[in-house]
């Protein structure tokens, strides 16, 4: 590609990340309407589906065009959508809010994100009593439900991803204290990820993670090995139990 050609196609991306900027206030203005109309609907779960289905697209959106911070906070937003708690109203109108300052401060000729990834991290922790925050990354729908149930005995957040990817994109942008994936998923094998965040000098290069796997042997590369190893068999639960038991002392650590 010529010097000239490369140079149209920056102005061409910047000009496509400019658009996306400028519509974002509009579609922020509609999560408010469907946050809002979810509250007094017929049919609230319909119309949360659709908030969600906007959510996901700007969330896709920030990812395409570079501003990983509209990312995360997207992410936050989903997964407060899918509690329900007494502030859920204004936890959610927090999270637009939120948006809305990012939106403003990415339009600057070097934005400074500092303060609004310090926000995020904030409300995490406020909107949840859990003292600790886990990432489960599971393709089977029963095993991620197995796993929960063991976490939810423990001051654990649970975020639940089915998709390798995803959970690298939320592991190197956000703080996670356990990470709990299979093997065997989409995109990114649970080994592969684990290497990946550990080569990364990230907030998360130093995670405790847990391996689930139906295979009995297998090989480490170097630095990519998870704390712990459990198999899909009879004993999952109890082996899990009793992992989660000795790593909670040093999960904030």
């Amino acid at each position: 590609m010529s010097e000239q050609n490369l140079l149209q196609m920056q102005a061409m991306l910047a000009d496509m990340k400019s658009a996306f900027l400028g519509e974002l206030p509009e579609r922020l203005g509609l999560f408010e309407q469907l946050l809002l109309d979810s509250t007094q609907s017929d049919d609230p779960i319909a119309v949360t589906q659709a908030l969600c289905r906007e959510v996901h697209s700007v969330k896709g959106a920030a990812g395409t065009h570079g501003i990983p911070v509209i990312t995360s906070i997207c992410h936050h937003f989903e997964d407060q959508l899918q509690r329900s708690s007494d502030d859920y109203l204004d936890h959610c109108l927090r999270y637009i809010d939120l948006l809305r300052e990012t939106t403003e401060t990415a339009q600057n000729p070097n934005p400074d994100f500092t303060l609004i990834e310090s926000t995020l991290h904030s409300l995490r922790d406020e909107f949840t009593d859990c003292r600790y925050h886990g990432l489960v990354v599971e393709t089977s729908k029963h095993i991620a439900m197995i796993e929960q149930n063991v976490l939810q005995a423990y001051p654990i957040e649970v975020t639940i991803v089915n998709d390798g990817m995803e959970a690298l994109q939320r592991l190197l942008s956000e703080k996670f204290d356990l990470l709990i994936t299979s093997y065997e998923i989409h995109s990114l094998n649970g080994l592969a990820l684990i290497s990946a965040i550990r080569t990364a000098e990230t907030i998360n290069q130093n995670i405790k993670s847990v391996l689930i796997t139906s295979k009995q042997k297998k090989v480490f590369t170097r630095g990519c090995k998870p704390d712990k190893i459990i198999y899909k068999d009879a004993n999952m639960v109890d082996t899990l139990t009793d992992a989660l038991e000795k790593m909670l002392p040093d999960l904030a650590s």
